[in-house]
């Protein structure tokens, strides 16, 4: 059974037939030689556009921490609330580890600080407060106003922090 090519039109038979199916063996050889020269270069170009995204995600993380303002305070001096959002929280938790629970019982048997338990609740603090700032962000918010952290341990020994404040849109006073 003949057909022709779909690609340079030529007359294809069992004899001259490529890979695919309406290919001739000219055009299949040069379009399988074309793909394995292009997959590098598309992989570079989708590698290129992954490390683009996270320098984006990146800059756009440090932009938000760097500018949204948190205090536990009603009010920011030297600046005047425009507009209120609703209360927001967020919540962030982190395991302690064998490790860190080890430290930190050999730190209580000698009455010392567990530096284990202490970065944890640093990491803990710090994800819960970025959280807060980046909700704050994406709803409009410049500030979150009467912040309140508290954090518990859990029974499985997960460290959990949780923040809450109001997002508030701040201007300078003039």
């Amino acid at each position: 059974m003949a057909f022709t090519c779909r690609e340079c039109g030529k007359k294809v038979t069992i004899f001259n037939r490529g890979m695919e199916e309406d290919l001739c063996t000219d055009c299949s050889i040069r379009l399988t030689s074309k793909r394995i020269v292009e997959a590098p270069k598309e992989k570079e170009a989708e590698e290129l556009r992954i490390a683009k995204e996270a320098a984006e995600a990146a800059e756009r993380e440090a932009y938000i921490l760097n500018t949204i303002l948190v205090t536990t305070l009603p009010a920011f001096e030297g600046k005047k609330i425009i507009k209120y959002f609703d209360v927001i929280s967020e919540e962030s938790f982190i395991g302690t580890g064998f490790l860190s629970e080890l430290s930190a019982s050999i730190s209580d048997m000698l009455g010392t600080r567990s530096e284990a338990f202490s970065n944890k609740t640093n990491i803990a603090k710090a994800n819960a407060i970025k959280m807060l700032k980046t909700r704050a962000f994406e709803m409009g918010a410049n500030a979150v106003i009467g912040a309140e952290v508290e954090y518990m341990i859990t029974n499985y020994n997960m460290i959990m922090y949780s923040v809450a404040g109001t997002p508030v849109l701040v201007e300078e006073i003039e």
